[in-house]
């Protein structure tokens, strides 16, 4: 199978998803954050007595209990890392950007790696089934005050008193997309190491030391069992009642700051499991493996495996080895293999590339690109709400990269907003961003018989980008 390069803007920085594989990480501060924050959404608790140490900087030799509470956001490829030093009566209180997912962690600086952290902020039977391991935000201007945190340091939990309704009327998050990102946020987790190069000190408050972990997951799109071509889109939607994602793969990429580490490749191990790879077949538990995908742009390196659909994806503790250094993500867990397979509530987006003239059978121009934002069911596709695509999509949307006519330089990008669940982009050179020496006057004389090489995918705010591959038509050269 064939991956062609997507290119997503991902903040101030790019992310490119390379042929067999595709890139990762990016955004954030380099600085990896530190202070309380300085965004608009204000977090604050207090923590209970005997719990945390005073102080913390003047007592690192012997202190113990919870020195700071740090929030670190899952989106993919931006990651932001925000912590606050405990004040003297255990409060705390932190600024952050709104309208991302977080995670909310206790630690205690005085430790090193993983064993830093105490305990990580859990809201309890959201659905009745699925706790709530992230808190998404969906207000950009808000406040949230926990009152006094519970701290379960057995269990690394912490939980308060705040009732369920509260919360979300918080948060600005409706009951019914709570439930749907609770059943898919414990992929957040994987950023509870508070200091994932276990060099002794918190990464959120170290220069270029903002680190990251994401999932590309590729799907098929297949109609009645047969994948999908770009004759299913010219025209027409893919059929909600006989399109399938079929699931293909998924990469796991590390990203790190070049300053951090020069080396662009490394080994990955599994230490608690055993996964099966598209590059290097099977790799038990706690075996270094080199076969992986390497990415570089802007000032991030990367890299890493693309786990087969075959093989259940990898949880625990996953390990990256880049020359002198090491990067440890502990708690990370994924959708089984058979979330994979039925991916009930994600959501996806539809497009349409619309001819200027539907009499037209062949070589026939655009006059527009429309689009649907589609939710999974157990029984088909329905469209999604605004309130479920906005709370759970990157702001950035969903994104489509071609090349024309099999030109692997000549190639247009156009973006899929989430600021409305269906709609239609006029084909205009304003909307498209062009590349490889594709002229204005081309891009809007392309015939529907050049479009080749469809990247259509979109990050969600959980570290996951979705890859939607559809076929190109006989027309399209090297096909």
């Amino acid at each position: 199978m064939r991956y062609w390069t997507l290119v997503i803007a991902i903040v101030t920085t790019i992310a490119i998803a390379a042929c067999g594989g595709s890139s990762s990480g990016g955004g954030g501060d380099d600085s990896g954050g530190g202070g309380s924050g300085s965004g608009n959404f204000a977090m604050s608790g207090q923590l209970p007595s005997g719990t945390f140490s005073v102080s913390p900087s003047l007592q690192k030799a012997d202190a113990s209990g919870i020195t700071h509470v740090c929030a670190t956001s899952t989106e993919t490829a931006n990651a932001e890392r925000v912590c606050d030093e405990v004040a003297s009566d255990g409060s705390f209180e932190l600024s952050l950007n709104g309208e991302l997912i977080w995670i909310l962690c206790a630690i205690n600086s005085n430790e090193i790696g993983a064993d830093m952290l105490v305990a990580c902020y859990k809201t309890s039977d959201v659905s009745g089934t699925d706790d709530l391991d992230t808190l998404p935000i969906n207000e950009e201007t808000g406040e949230l005050d926990f009152g006094e945190l519970s701290i379960d340091s057995e269990n690394q939990v912490a939980t308060s008193d705040v009732e369920l309704a509260d919360l979300l009327g918080a948060l600005d998050l409706e009951q019914d997309v709570a439930e749907d990102i609770a059943g898919q946020d414990e992929i957040g987790l994987r950023y509870q190491n508070p200091d994932i190069d276990e060099d002794g000190e918190i990464d959120a408050e170290q220069d270029n030391r903002n680190y990251m972990l994401d999932f590309h997951v590729r799907f098929s799109m297949d109609v009645s069992g047969t994948q999908a071509s770009m004759n299913n889109i010219i025209d027409s939607f893919l059929d909600s009642d006989t399109t399938t994602a079929t699931y293909l793969h998924t990469g796991i990429y590390v990203a790190y700051p070049s300053a951090f580490s020069s080396a662009t490749t490394g080994s990955v191990t599994f230490v608690d499991s055993a996964v099966t790879t598209d590059e290097g077949g099977s790799i038990p538990a706690n075996t270094p493996t080199s076969d992986i995908t390497v990415n570089a742009f802007g000032d991030y390196l990367g890299f890493g495996p693309n786990i087969s659909q075959s093989s259940e994806l990898p949880s625990g503790t996953i390990k990256f080895a880049m020359g002198d250094e090491e990067l440890t993500f502990t708690g990370v867990r994924t959708p089984t293999l058979a979330e994979l397979n039925a991916p009930t509530g994600r959501i996806f987006p539809f497009i349409r590339f619309n001819k200027t003239s539907s009499v037209c059978t062949t070589d026939c121009t655009l006059s527009g690109v429309s689009y649907k934002w589609m939710k999974k069911t157990s029984g088909g596709w329905t469209e999604a709400s605004l309130a479920e695509l906005t709370s759970i999509a990157d702001s950035n949307g969903g994104a489509i990269s071609i090349y024309v006519n099999g030109d692997d330089e000549k190639r247009f990008m156009i973006t899929i907003p989430i600021t409305d669940i269906s709609g239609t982009i006029d084909w205009s050179a304003d909307n498209a961003t062009l590349e490889g020496g594709l002229t204005a006057d081309e891009f809007e004389g392309i015939f529907t018989t050049e479009l080749c090489h469809l990247g259509l995918s979109y990050d969600d705010k959980l570290g996951v980008r979705y890859f939607e591959n559809i076929e190109d038509s006989a027309s399209c050269d090297g096909s």
